[in-house]
C-alpha cells in the first residue's frame, strides 16, 4: 500500500462531509468510469476461509490504483475505502 493513501493519516478537515459535497446518486457511473475500473483483476480461485491467502501484487497494485483514482476525483476523505472498520 501506498503510505500516502493510508487512512490512518486523514485529519477531521480531511472527511468532514460538510466540507466536502458528495452526489450519491452518480457515483457509481463515476467509478465505473474511472481508468482502474477497466482492468479490474479476476479473484483466484482459493477457499473464502483459506487465511493464509494474500491478495496478489496484481490485486493490490489494482487497488492502490482505484484509490489513487478515487482521491484524484473526489479528495482525500475517500481512501479508505477498502479498509474493514478500524483497520489501519
Amino acid at each position: 500500500m501506498i503510505v500516502d493513501l493510508a487512512p490512518r493519516f486523514l485529519t477531521w478537515a480531511d472527511v468532514d462531509p460538510a466540507r466536502h459535497p458528495f452526489d450519491s446518486a452518480s457515483v457509481a457511473q463515476t467509478v465505473r468510469s474511472l481508468g482502474p475500473a477497466r482492468c479490474v483483476p479476476i479473484r483466484p480461485n482459493v477457499p473464502a476461509d483459506d487465511r493464509g491467502s494474500r491478495p496478489s501484487q496484481e490485486a493490490e497494485s489494482w487497488a492502490d490504483a482505484m484509490s489513487y483514482a478515487l482521491v484524484l476525483h473526489y479528495g482525500r476523505w475517500t481512501l479508505g475505502w477498502r479498509w474493514a472498520h478500524d483497520e489501519g
